[in-house]
Protein backbone atom coordinates (compact mmCIF):
# COMPACT_ATOMS: atom_id res chain seq x y z
CA UNK A 1 0.00 0.00 0.00
CA UNK A 2 2.86 2.37 0.73
CA UNK A 3 4.16 1.83 -2.81
CA UNK A 4 0.69 2.53 -4.18
CA UNK A 5 0.48 5.79 -2.25
CA UNK A 6 3.93 6.72 -3.53
CA UNK A 7 2.97 6.02 -7.16
CA UNK A 8 -0.38 7.80 -6.98
CA UNK A 9 1.25 10.82 -5.38
CA UNK A 10 3.95 10.93 -8.04
CA UNK A 11 1.37 10.74 -10.85
CA UNK A 12 -0.84 13.43 -9.34
CA UNK A 13 2.09 15.76 -8.72
CA UNK A 14 3.17 15.19 -12.33
CA UNK A 15 -0.29 16.08 -13.61
CA UNK A 16 -0.40 19.19 -11.50
CA UNK A 17 3.09 20.18 -12.61
CA UNK A 18 1.90 19.83 -16.21
CA UNK A 19 -0.74 22.43 -15.45
CA UNK A 20 -3.94 20.37 -15.21
CA UNK A 21 -6.11 20.22 -12.10
CA UNK A 22 -3.82 22.61 -10.28
CA UNK A 23 -6.55 23.92 -8.02
CA UNK A 24 -7.70 20.47 -6.95
CA UNK A 25 -6.54 19.75 -3.42
CA UNK A 26 -4.14 16.84 -3.06
CA UNK A 27 -2.06 16.28 0.03
CA UNK A 28 1.17 14.31 -0.07
CA UNK A 29 0.69 11.48 2.45
CA UNK A 30 3.92 9.56 1.81
CA UNK A 31 5.50 10.62 5.10
CA UNK A 32 2.34 9.76 7.00
CA UNK A 33 2.23 6.24 5.55
CA UNK A 34 5.93 5.68 6.18
CA UNK A 35 5.53 6.94 9.74
CA UNK A 36 2.62 4.56 10.32
CA UNK A 37 4.60 1.59 8.98
CA UNK A 38 7.87 2.32 10.78
CA UNK A 39 6.81 0.87 14.17
CA UNK A 40 5.54 -2.34 12.56
CA UNK A 41 9.01 -3.85 12.15
CA UNK A 42 9.85 -3.04 15.75
CA UNK A 43 6.60 -4.56 16.97
CA UNK A 44 7.04 -7.71 14.90
CA UNK A 45 10.36 -8.40 16.59
CA UNK A 46 8.53 -8.79 19.92
CA UNK A 47 6.85 -12.00 18.74
CA UNK A 48 4.06 -11.80 21.30
CA UNK A 49 0.30 -12.13 20.98
CA UNK A 50 -0.05 -8.41 21.59
CA UNK A 51 2.16 -7.67 18.61
CA UNK A 52 -0.41 -9.03 16.18
CA UNK A 53 -3.09 -6.65 17.46
CA UNK A 54 -0.73 -3.70 17.26
CA UNK A 55 0.27 -4.58 13.70
CA UNK A 56 -3.40 -4.81 12.73
CA UNK A 57 -4.03 -1.33 14.17
CA UNK A 58 -1.13 0.17 12.22
CA UNK A 59 -2.21 -1.66 9.07
CA UNK A 60 -5.77 -0.36 9.49
CA UNK A 61 -4.36 3.18 9.72
CA UNK A 62 -2.39 2.68 6.50
CA UNK A 63 -5.53 1.33 4.77
CA UNK A 64 -7.46 4.41 5.89
CA UNK A 65 -4.76 6.76 4.62
CA UNK A 66 -4.57 4.87 1.32
CA UNK A 67 -8.33 5.16 0.81
CA UNK A 68 -8.12 8.89 1.45
CA UNK A 69 -5.32 9.27 -1.10
CA UNK A 70 -7.34 7.30 -3.66
CA UNK A 71 -10.39 9.54 -3.16
CA UNK A 72 -8.27 12.64 -3.63
CA UNK A 73 -6.61 11.17 -6.72
CA UNK A 74 -10.02 10.35 -8.21
CA UNK A 75 -11.04 13.99 -7.79
CA UNK A 76 -7.85 15.11 -9.50
CA UNK A 77 -8.45 12.62 -12.32
CA UNK A 78 -12.02 13.78 -12.91
CA UNK A 79 -10.91 17.42 -12.96
CA UNK A 80 -8.09 16.52 -15.32
CA UNK A 81 -10.51 14.83 -17.71
CA UNK A 82 -12.77 17.85 -17.56
CA UNK A 83 -9.86 20.18 -18.32
CA UNK A 84 -8.66 18.05 -21.24
CA UNK A 85 -12.15 17.95 -22.77
CA UNK A 86 -12.22 21.74 -22.84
Amino acid sequence: MADGVRLITRWVKGLQAAGVATRTAFRDRRRTVNGALRPVSRILRQRTGEAQGAVERYTARVVSITRHVIRQAQRVLSNTRRAVQR
